[in-house]
């Protein structure tokens, strides 16, 4: 490889990567935070009477007081969204004929009139004859957790449809000299596809001009601005 020089027409590209990197990391520390905020709501179904107790924490997941909410399964199920009943059901068959653990994320009608992300956990008891006679668990509220992740995919596909389509020589770096993330050009030049590079160190992969492109990492890093019309030149 010859070298490659940025110039002030990379200015736009690196801002708009720039940007979709800081919205990426924000949202990775909101998912964090949401999923360390959570509340759970706990919920006995005793299959032999049919009675189900819920605490006043799962009802108000849903929206609802304590006295507003029968405490049925039935009831429970008709909050289910259509879209992830059969998978609900199914789940539930699934625990039973297996004594698996129950685990499955789905959306619930809440009182405000909106469906919302929760994770539901439980367990069972089953008699000497190998019949269900008890099944306990807790409801999570997720919603927070679930939309974030949306977003975090979405921004990972819009970085990644960059860096896999334009034709220039994109690195990210942290402050290691480690490579996050490369271009599929940039990889191209170096005689290697993408995984050839992302997470290896660049002094390991480059140990003779490793130094030079660190210490101008380093400056830009340390200065907040960027450097133009550097010629890096790999061999």
């Amino acid at each position: 490889m010859k070298g490659a020089t940025k110039t002030t027409e990379d200015v736009t590209l690196r801002k708009q990567i720039e940007d979709l990197q800081f919205q990426l990391n924000a949202l990775q520390t909101r998912f964090n935070l949401a999923v360390d905020g959570v509340q759970e709501g706990i919920w006995d179904w005793d299959l032999v009477t049919g009675r189900c107790y819920f605490s006043p924490v799962l009802k108000g997941l849903l929206g609802y007081c304590d006295d507003e909410f029968e405490p049925s399964m039935d009831a429970l199920l008709a909050c289910v969204h259509p879209d992830d009943l059969s998978k609900v059901e199914q789940a539930l068959h699934q625990h039973e004929t297996t004594h698996e653990l129950y685990m499955l994320e789905y959306r619930l009608w809440l009182k405000s009139g909106v469906y919302e992300w929760f994770e539901a956990k439980a367990n069972s008891i089953w008699n000497k004859a190998g019949k269900q006679v008890r099944m306990a668990g807790s409801l999570r509220h997720i919603h927070e957790r679930k939309v974030l992740q949306e977003a975090l995919k979405s921004q990972k596909a819009q970085l990644q449809l960059i860096f896999d389509n334009v034709p220039v020589k994109i690195w990210l770096k942290d402050d290691k000299n480690n490579i996050i993330r490369l271009s599929q050009t940039a990889a191209s030049s170096m005689g290697g596809s993408v995984a050839d590079f992302e997470g290896k160190n660049a002094y390991d992969l480059f140990p003779e001009m490793a130094k030079k492109y660190h210490d101008d990492d380093l400056s830009v890093l340390q200065s907040g601005k960027p450097t133009l019309n550097i010629i890096e030149r790999y061999t």
